[in-house]
């Protein structure tokens, strides 16, 4: 199935762009606080297998415009953010999987001295092949996805050491085909998270925290309410790095109500119009535990060499109608080779559970790729890179894999903070 067009034109979200940078120019010169960091993008890659699809696909040359806008107004006890990006896909002699890609996230925070009260809307529209392969490793039919998360917190400092948040976050998508066999589902996810943090030293803090949620599933009437409670210890190593750990459980119960239409008596009775079918309401609970780990580290190595690594092993919503059990790793090696070139490893794996599934886990998904950067000039910078993604052992079916060789070049304006940052 080819990737749906998305509803909005690429010529239409950059004149958006255009006006949000003029109204943010105007605004310059009337605000020295406010900061605008507008940049563009531009990738041109080689893909065996651009949708990653276990039929046979044809090598294709992908091109891909992203224009961004970075908007950010700070004062001694705001911080309002704004970023807008649109990525337009073009897939040479494939114009059925062109595709534009969307991004909006807005941002606003007030801290006094003991409150801090942060709110924040983002909006994403892509297709599930970057959207629920990239981040759950599930591997759903090639459809457009919007997906509208939000969330609200309050921080409350007891003490110097001790401090209390709340917050509330949803998380909306919506799916080209949500219809039985297009393998994704509109779903509402909801979650209750409240933490207590103490700063046991200036290089420790401890965090225990405790999350409600309800996931819905809209076509198939499938409600998942979790609870979940984690304490964890972030360490910080001087200025090298830092490094925290997380550890857990979690405790679900799933209830599945649909309909079923039956015939009473031999269907071809029902089918001639003969007899009435009967509609049947079924219902089916189960319940699941199990641990929940989350684990990050950042830190230099050497004065070239930094690694930045995450393994987790937590629930999260996605398209297939059920809260997912979810176990991913991934790290990044980065050398710089002098102050105007780098080369990066990376390294990503996720394998996926349906909760309630007996069959374990359903889906396996992992990525390895190599990238060189340059700094071209001031404002400009270049990237080589390779990638190749490939299903695991995890993922029933036939084995998929995808290589890809790519070339980005970015551009930021002279006067915006990132390029006054290099």
């Amino acid at each position: 199935m080819p990737l749906m067009q998305a509803k909005v034109s690429f010529r239409v979200v950059v004149c958006a762009l255009a006006v949000a940078g003029a109204f943010s120019f105007a605004r310059v010169a009337r605000a020295d606080e406010l900061a605008l960091d507008p940049s563009i993008e531009l990738r041109t890659s080689v893909n065996d297998n651009f949708l990653f699809s276990a039929s046979p696909s044809p090598t294709v040359l992908v091109l891909a415009l992203t224009p961004r806008l970075s908007l950010s107004d700070d004062t001694e006890t705001t911080k309002l953010r704004l970023d807008l990006s649109a990525t337009s896909f073009t897939v040479l002699r494939q114009s059925a999987d062109d595709h534009t890609n969307l991004n909006l996230g807005l941002s606003y925070e007030i801290t006094d001295e003991k409150e801090k009260f942060k709110t924040t809307v983002g909006f994403v529209r892509d297709s599930t092949y970057e959207g629920e392969l990239m981040t759950t490793g599930l591997l759903l039919a090639p459809l457009t996805r919007d997906d509208l998360s939000a969330t609200a917190s309050w921080t409350h400092s007891l003490t110097e050491r001790l401090s209390t948040t709340l917050q509330f976050a949803t998380d909306i998508a919506r799916y080209s085909a949500p219809i039985s066999g297009a393998d994704a589902s509109n779903y509402h996810y909801y979650a209750l998270p409240v933490s207590v943090s103490y700063m046991a030293s200036e290089e420790d803090t401890l965090t225990l925290a405790f999350t409600d949620s309800l996931y819905h599933a809209d076509e198939i009437h499938d409600r998942s309410n979790s609870n979940e409670i984690q304490f964890a210890l972030q360490h910080t190593f001087d200025e090298r790095g830092v490094i925290s750990l997380g550890v857990g459980e979690f405790e679900s119960s799933t209830r599945l109500e649909q309909k079923i239409v039956v015939c009473p008596i031999t269907p071809i009775y029902c089918e001639l119009g003969l007899v009435p079918v009967i509609e049947l309401e079924s219902r089916q609970n189960s319940k699941a535990s199990g641990a929940i780990v989350n684990g990050s580290v950042q830190y230099q190595l050497s004065e070239n060499d930094t690694l930045v690594g995450h393994a987790s092993r937590d629930l999260s919503p996605s398209g297939v109608g059920s809260l997912v059990l979810i176990e991913s790793v991934d790290a990044q090696l980065k050398h710089n080779l002098d102050d105007e070139s780098f080369l990066t490893l990376s390294y990503s794996r996720a394998r996926s559970q349906i909760l309630g599934a007996t069959a374990g886990f359903a889906n396996g998904f992992q990525v390895l790729g190599a990238a060189y950067s340059i700094r071209a000039t001031q404002n400009a910078t270049l990237e080589f890179g390779a990638r190749r993604l490939a299903t695991t052992h995890d993922q029933p079916g036939p084995a998929i894999h995808s290589d890809e060789l790519y070339a980005n070049f970015r551009y930021d304006w002279p006067n915006s903070s990132a390029a006054q940052a290099r």
